[in-house]
């Protein structure tokens, strides 16, 4: 049913000018959109950037916000990459690894500092204070038979001292001298029990159990650097891995990088490769779903081709209004394919069945644009402004993105409304290129179901009530998971090693951090947190330097030790036979008691000069070194800040000269993520009631959770009363601005009832569809309601004249750009794009079939009303 003479308004003028302007003058609307789309590819390629952090995300006013970010200006190292290597099957081989791997990690141009392990010439006697009781105790019953063991002045001495009373001795000292005598012999390849503490290793960055061994690294870009220049630095990292492999054919050694720093590189490296790849699939799909559905390759190409103006526009706004993309705006192109092209259907679908009346294009575009255009705008300025209300959160990386969304809406829709009249103009015959549709601007839809929808509508919007209040159940099973390591692509190196230290280990990345004024807060702090079951363990600065109220008994204890009288003229010669004699006095003297002993007294019997000689310098060398150590021992001080290494103080002393002390929550016996709430709450809760200043990344995972939750409601409820604004605003009328927003209402229903039903969670990607449903969603309702007040008796009610039609197609659309997304590695992309799907669809379906029953009694009660009105006007008149 076509109505070509009714009262036009301001807007369907205008929009009619616009068409017919852009159809008379299609060469220059063309070379302008062109111009403009190619002046903003080249100021996005100039200044867009990508942020990877997650801080980023949040504003920065808020005081757990403005604690990370003191703790990350305080300790430049907050962010070093940490290269994780197992050594539980080849630990020598792993250390020697690492011994290469570190240098060469230290010469990248891209780092600034790596630290593997801290070297001593000798056992740093301050550190001795950082042992635990049990450590003191191995350490006396090593020193203490030394210090007997080497009273005598030499070995022939040391030899005659034991022998009488040998025999008599315990078992286990005869066993040290047997071990002393073996040690001596340059023959015989024994291990020193001293050496540990004559000689010590480096000290090495090993977990507890000694499996795994780090290297961090100190990259040389900043926090604030760009994504490629950190991406690099992490590559070049991997590539020394896998040189050094290769040049030590260690290449069964497993290794690899993690990190916070990491993490954040690798998952924006991969979503960037899912946003990207998504959008080059939808787009391909929305051409080819155009190009089967209109069988033409003009109008598909022209439409595209407008949509790809429009999306140049829209990165120059993300350049101009925000600068950079995050996790969460990546996914924006596909947003705006799907929403652009809707634009190019509504007007399409229209233009089919209005052009057959008309003998020139530019008149058949301005009946189109007066028709059709008005619920194109007000669907736009609605899914606009729904972005735009999100702006007033709390969380930035929301706020952003429906600030980008907002004007990429917009933009796109511009740039459809302006280059399709010229492209379809601009070509030969161009009525040609439209398929003609029968059955003018009230052609029916959707077949005989289409009429059941209109003769029955109380049976379907009972039907849709049922659905409704039986989905309400359902939803109420979805609930919100905060693990972000959930989210990250799963085959990633970097959340695999992330896992491997959370779980194996209890040295996940995900810790909490706190910075304290006095060693004394400190242990105070590990004496609370260790005993709680949510903690696996607190180290930093606890770790470096010892606890002050055990230095005094520790001191005493060490100053107990009895020294070695070391004399200060030459050391005695060799006398070979006085040897050989001493040594064979031994044997004959332990032979019946101790086979053992005897037996490492014997081995002397068949040496040379040579290897007496040697035997005896290393008796004499280690007497020497002997008495140093326990010198050292007894005059040793505690370690103080100033003492410390450099590359252990610039991990564990801020600027300001804080000190650092880490919480690692204890891992999930279920072998849950340690994001998972279960986990994450009663170890941030019980963190932060002791510390209420820490922070870490574990704690911004807490504080973030509830404030994201927060955010995305309040962004819902700033985009539903907005949209009802301007749905008033555009209808005059409430029940009219509610009939519009029934299939977004009702979609969001079923979408939670089916995520409830398949188990899907909500999480830190996938939270903002209900904003975006609303946004999005509310163009379906707003055509509808559009059409019903223009054609209320064309069957079915809001769906007639192309509508359901095109409502059809931009859902389909618009679906299949989030569809791409489930393409998608990256976890948190991939159920967005699920999540978005599921809801267009529900949200689509509420439109098709719950809210043309509810137009249809809605027009029986005009009907009615208007009936009862002129029968009382009968009535009257008649009387």
């Amino acid at each position: 049913m076509t109505h070509h003479h009714e009262k036009q308004t301001l807007r369907q003028r205008a929009l009619g000018a616009w068409a017919h302007t852009c159809a008379s003058h299609p060469l220059l609307t063309l070379l302008i959109c062109a111009a403009l789309a190619a002046a903003a590819i080249v100021y996005t390629a100039q200044n867009l950037e990508f942020k990877s952090e997650r801080a980023d995300l949040i504003a920065p006013d808020l005081d757990w916000q403005q604690r990370y970010a003191e703790y990350r200006e305080h300790f430049p190292r907050w962010e070093d990459a940490v290269v994780v290597i197992d050594r539980a099957d080849f630990p020598d081989a792993a250390d020697k690894f690492a011994d290469a791997l570190g240098p060469r990690i230290e010469a990248l141009p891209e780092v600034q500092d790596a630290t593997w392990r801290i070297d001593h010439e000798a056992l740093d006697p301050a550190l001795i204070y950082n042992a635990t009781e049990e450590q003191l105790r191995q350490l006396t019953q090593a020193l203490s038979p030394a210090a007997d063991f080497f009273a005598p002045p030499d070995l022939v001495a040391f030899l005659k001292s034991i022998t009488r009373p040998a025999p008599y001795m315990p078992q286990d000292a005869r066993d040290h001298i047997a071990t002393l005598l073996r040690t001596l012999d340059p023959s015989q390849e024994i291990a020193d029990p001293l050496d540990p503490l004559l000689n010590p290793e480096p000290q090495r960055f090993n977990t507890p159990s000694k499996d795994l061994a780090f290297i961090f690294v100190q990259l040389n870009t900043a926090s604030e650097a760009s994504v490629d220049a950190r991406a690099a630095g992490v590559a070049g990292i991997r590539s020394a891995i896998e040189q050094t492999k290769a040049d030590l054919a260690l290449e069964h050694i497993p290794v690899g990088v993690t990190g916070i720093p990491v993490l954040e590189s690798d998952e924006t490296t991969q979503s960037t490769k899912d946003a990207t790849l998504a959008s080059i699939l939808s787009f391909a799909l929305i051409a080819l779903l155009m190009l089967l559905v209109y069988r033409a390759l003009a109008v598909p190409l022209i439409a595209m081709f407008a949509l790809l103006v429009g999306v140049a526009w829209s990165f120059a706004w993300v350049t101009l209004a925000v600068g950079h993309l995050q996790i969460l705006s990546v996914v924006f192109t596909v947003i705006l394919l799907g929403l652009g092209i809707d634009v190019a259907l509504h007007l399409i679908a229209r233009l089919e069945l209005v052009h057959p009346d008309h003998d020139h294009m530019p008149a058949a575009l301005a009946r189109t644009y007066k028709g059709v255009g008005p619920g194109i705008i007000t669907g736009t300025l609605t899914t606009a402004v729904a972005f735009a209300a999100t702006a007033l959160t709390d969380f930035a990386g929301v706020a952003e993105m429906g600030l980008i969304a907002a004007g990429g809406v917009v933009l796109c829709t511009i740039a459809v409304l302006t280059v399709l009249p010229a492209a379809l103009t601009i070509l030969p015959s161009p009525d040609k290129r439209i398929r003609a549709r029968v059955g003018g601007e009230g052609k029916p839809s959707m077949g005989a179901l289409g009429r059941a929808l209109f003769k029955h509508p109380a049976l379907f919007a009972f039907l849709a009530l049922v659905v409704t209040v039986l989905a309400v159940f359902g939803a109420q099973r979805v609930r919100y998971n905060p693990d972000l390591l959930a989210l990250m692509p799963p085959d990633a190196e970097s959340v695999k090693w992330e896992h491997r230290l959370a779980h194996d280990n209890q040295r996940s990345g995900w810790h909490a951090v706190v910075s304290v004024d006095s060693i004394q807060r400190a242990y105070a702090l590990k004496t609370i947190l260790s005993s709680n079951p949510s903690v696996a363990s607190v180290d930093g600065i606890v770790d470096a330097l010892p606890d002050p109220t055990t230095i005094a008994a520790k001191r005493d204890f060490l100053r107990s030790l009895s020294p070695v009288p070391i004399e200060q003229s030459e050391p005695t010669a060799l006398n070979e036979s006085a040897l050989r004699a001493a040594l064979a006095d031994l044997a004959d003297e332990v032979y019946e008691v101790d086979a053992n002993l005897a037996a490492a007294a014997r081995s002397f019997d068949d040496k040379l000069m040579i290897d007496l000689v040697v035997a005896h310098q290393r008796y004499t060398q280690r007497r020497a070194l002997i008495s140093q150590l326990i010198d050292e021992l007894r005059a040793a001080n505690p370690p103080t800040l100033d003492t410390l290494p450099k590359k252990l103080r610039d991990q564990l002393v801020g600027t300001d000269n804080s000190l650092l002390v880490r919480i690692y929550p204890a891992p999930p016996e279920d072998q849950s993520s340690i994001l998972a709430e279960s986990t994450l709450a009663p170890f941030a809760q019980a963190v932060l009631a002791a510390a209420p200043n820490a922070t870490g990344p574990a704690i911004q995972i807490y504080s973030s959770t509830s404030l994201i939750q927060s955010a995305y409601k309040d962004a819902l409820l700033y985009a539903a009363i907005a949209i009802a604004f301007l749905l008033l605003l555009d209808f005059r009328n409430p029940i009219d601005a509610a009939c519009a927003l029934l299939p977004v209402l009702l979609g969001s229903v079923w979408l939670l009832a089916i995520m409830g039903v398949l188990g899907i969670d909500l999480n830190f990607a996938n939270t903002i569809v209900m904003p975006l449903i609303v946004g999005i969603g509310v163009d379906a309702g707003v055509h509808a309601v559009h059409r019903w007040k223009l054609q209320p008796r064309d069957p079915p009610a809001g769906l007639a004249g192309g509508t359901g039609r095109a409502i059809t197609l931009t859902s389909l659309t618009t679906a299949i750009g989030f569809a791409c997304m489930t393409t998608a590695h990256h976890n948190g992309i991939q159920s967005l794009g699920m999540v978005m799907t599921i809801g267009l669809v529900t949200t689509w379906a509420a439109a098709m079939f719950a809210l043309p029953p509810v137009l249809r009694l809605r027009s029986r009660l005009q009907n009615n009303r208007a009936s009862a009105a002129q029968s009382d006007d009968s009535t009257s008149q008649a009387a």
